[in-house]
């Protein structure tokens, strides 16, 4: 492993924007997200949360890597078919980035573990390919009053939502 270069300077090209600033990278560095799926969606999602110094990511998938996966998800080589993708991802993030703090969760977001996973992290990252994950994750999300960020993509279509939950005050 080569140089670790100190924070200051990592994210040094971010901290010069005064959009950003000092005082935005130490926002970014207390921020907790969580990432639902390790596929096409979610290797850019993580890489650039990861490079921009998200403080805590928590990457949330089950799957195993197939070698239809390696031209759209971007993270995996051949030398990783077979093993867990959201293992995989985490350790190519934590190398881009050793100034973070990841966590691998190995299991399907369900019903009966889905508050217990959600409530821990600020905001969440819907990247899953799945429809009654995704409104499951639409529900936990409001109910826990928790920022969301819904993607998905459909051949050469794309949509993405965003849904500020920690500011709903209403109570249903």
């Amino acid at each position: 492993m080569g140089r670790v270069m100190p924070k200051h300077e990592y994210y040094s090209r971010q901290t010069i924007l005064k959009e950003v600033g000092e005082s935005g990278q130490l926002k970014l560095s207390k921020t907790k997200a969580l990432i639902v799926g390790a596929g096409g969606l979610g290797h850019p999602v993580a890489t650039y949360l990861a490079a921009a110094g998200v403080g805590e990511l928590a990457i949330i998938d089950f799957d195993k890597i197939e070698e239809s996966n390696l031209n759209r998800q971007i993270c995996f080589t051949p030398e990783h078919i077979g093993q867990l993708k959201a293992q995989v991802l985490s350790q190519r993030i934590k190398d881009q980035n050793p100034h973070i703090n990841v966590t691998t969760i190995i299991e399907k977001l369900d019903v009966q573990n889905a508050e217990k996973v959600i409530s821990q992290f600020d905001i969440i990252i819907d990247c899953c390919d799945n429809f009654a994950t995704k409104f499951l994750i639409h529900d936990a999300a409001w109910l826990l009053k928790k920022d969301l960020i819904q993607a998905s993509i459909y051949q050469y279509e794309g949509q993405i939502q965003s849904f500020n939950f920690s500011k709903d005050t209403d109570k249903g």
